[in-house]
Parts: C-alpha cells; sequence; structure tokens
C-alpha cells in the first residue's frame, strides 16, 4: 500500500471511529468504505471497492436501516467541532459552480435562474465544506 492510501487508511480510522450505527461492524465496514472512495475519489463504488465483495457490501451498508445521513455525518461532525475549539474565527468555505445552458436549446429539466439582472436556463451545484 502506498503512503497516501495509508494515509487516507488513517484518516478514516480516526475521523470515523466514533461513528455509531448500532453494531461495531458496520462502523468497521463504513471505515472501509470511505477509505477505499478517499482512495479513489473520481471512481465508481465497484471501481473504488475493487472487487464484487467488497461492493456487495457498500451496497448492503447504504440499504441497511441504521445507516442514515445523520449517523454517516455524526462522527465526522464531532471531530471537526473539535478540531475548532481552539480557535476565535472559524472560515465556513463554500464552492458554488454553475453550469449555463441557455445556448442548449434541446436540454430538458433545466430550470429558470435569475442572477442579478442576468438570466439563463441553468444547473446550479452547491457544495459547503
Amino acid at each position: 500500500m502506498d503512503t497516501c492510501a495509508q494515509k487516507k487508511d488513517l484518516w478514516a480510522q480516526e475521523e470515523l471511529a466514533g461513528a455509531d450505527f448500532g453494531d461495531k461492524r458496520i462502523t468497521k465496514r463504513f471505515i472501509q468504505i470511505v477509505s477505499d472512495i478517499a482512495a479513489q475519489p473520481e471512481a465508481s463504488i465497484p471501481q473504488a471497492c475493487g472487487d464484487d465483495g467488497a461492493t456487495k457490501a457498500t451496497y448492503r451498508f447504504l440499504d441497511n436501516e441504521n445507516v442514515t445521513p445523520e449517523a454517516i455525518r455524526a462522527s465526522h461532525r464531532g471531530k471537526t467541532v473539535e478540531r475548532v475549539k481552539g480557535y476565535k474565527v472559524v472560515l465556513a468555505v463554500q464552492d458554488t459552480t454553475s453550469l449555463n445552458y441557455t445556448a442548449h436549446k434541446a436540454t430538458s429539466g433545466l430550470g429558470p435562474w435569475k442572477w442579478k439582472q442576468w438570466h439563463a436556463r441553468a444547473f446550479r451545484a452547491r457544495r459547503k465544506f
């Protein structure tokens, strides 16, 4: 395993060890899934998992009734709060991407977007850090 992958494994273990899905085996699987995806963020789930067994386990994890968005975020949120406690000011940076499809008349499913005086048919994605 290369050093970068080892760092991602260690990060996932430290960051997510406090996750609580009601079963330590599910938490262990969660850490492995996050580590796999962090190693190949551009990959699909099957590509990131590497084999059929790990892929099937990932889909079972996502289908588990104890795996909720709140439970997934809780451990990471807790670690984030721990890290920022020592700072007076914390910047919460957000990235927004806008794709303007006004010139693509045949594209369907897009809505109107008004920004100041600019009107467009667009898709807008936001990601909060």
